[in-house]
């Protein structure tokens, strides 16, 4: 907690490791989709193993610990049972983890019993279950960032975006290996229309972090969000600036480009029926002014970059007809 107080008092990180936790398994909420329980479950940092459990060295020795290697383990102890639960988990077999979690004994006072209970939840498409069991296990652990991230992801999940925010600021604001975290309290702030926090957090992400470019089409993305607060010229510069700085390859600046042409004309088409005044936008994006013949010409090219670089002759015809319908009418 003391590490807390002071990073937000100087907005520097101050990571601690956990004696109880691993790091996140991996970064979920990346690629933009919408996010899901199983992929928050199979994410998440999960418990270390006790290392006086008779089953522990065992353990040691697997290193991709599948259902049926715990299922043939030669000790069932209290660790393998717990591993099998996470692996059934990881299989997405929600049924199969709560029946296994269930005949484990359970006197009331072991917290990860109640972990992986929300971790099952979450899996089961149910996170108002595992808002109530995270909650618990944080009043038994507070300020355990791992505990704090998995219950900011369900707050989000069961729609409580304020929660989650609160939590995943703080998670972020003390360690920036949680780089869920950053993911997370960017979309929530793009829930409410903070365009300029969520892309002020994004940049945040380390550039030595292997989602650092991700981070990146994020801010891109971020910078166009409409759902809450119009767009202006300003912002399709400025996300140009951005996207022209990444190193991404052809395939994914055209994919990237092609929906900021397709955000830029239904933003041009809205403007054009409201009060706005009838002058040429000044600026560009990705070279391109900002009038409906522009933005045209840029998305049909774009068109066809991607079709060069398809395989499949039906989704390369399928490209090029969409070059064809948007281009604009031409002398020759």
């Amino acid at each position: 907690m003391l590490r807390e107080v002071l990073a937000a008092a100087d907005g520097v990180p101050r990571a601690g490791a956990s004696s109880l936790f691993t790091q996140e398994r991996e970064a979920f909420g990346t690629a933009g989709a919408e996010l899901a329980g199983h992929e928050v479950a199979t994410a998440l940092p999960v418990p270390v193993v006790d290392l006086t459990d008779p089953a522990a060295a065992f353990l040691a020795t697997l290193s991709n610990a599948t259902v049926a290697a715990l299922k043939a383990a030669p000790v069932q102890s209290i660790e393998v049972q717990l591993q099998l639960v996470r692996a059934l988990i990881d299989a997405g077999d929600s049924k199969g983890a709560l029946a296994e979690l269930r005949g484990l004994p359970d006197d009331g006072t072991d917290w990860r019993l109640t972990w992986y209970a929300g971790l099952i939840a979450l899996t089961a498409g149910r996170p108002d279950q595992a808002v109530a069991g995270f909650s618990a296990v944080y009043d038994s652990l507070p300020g355990e960032p791992a505990v704090r991230l998995g219950l900011a992801a369900a707050c989000e999940l069961a729609g409580d975006h304020a929660g989650a925010s609160y939590l995943y600021e703080r998670v972020w604001l003390v360690d920036h290996a949680f780089l869920s975290a950053a993911f997370g309290l960017a979309r929530m702030r793009l829930a409410v229309g903070d365009r300029e926090g969520a892309i002020a957090v994004l940049d945040e992400v380390p550039a030595t972090s292997s989602q650092q470019v991700a981070a990146q089409i994020a801010a891109v993305r971020g910078g166009l969000d409409h759902r809450v607060n119009p767009l202006t010229e300003t912002d399709f510069v400025e996300a140009s600036t951005r996207l022209e700085r990444l190193r991404l390859d052809t395939q994914r600046q055209a994919s990237l480009a092609v929906e900021m042409y397709q955000t830029a004309l239904r933003w041009l088409g809205r403007t054009a029926r409201s009060t706005r005044s009838a002058t040429t936008p000044a600026g560009e994006m990705l070279g391109h002014g900002l009038t409906e013949r522009e933005l045209r010409f840029g998305l049909e090219r774009k068109y066809r970059v991607l079709a060069t670089l398809e395989t499949a002759p039906q989704a390369q015809r399928a490209l090029v007809n969409q070059a064809n319908a948007v281009r604009p009418w031409t002398v020759v």
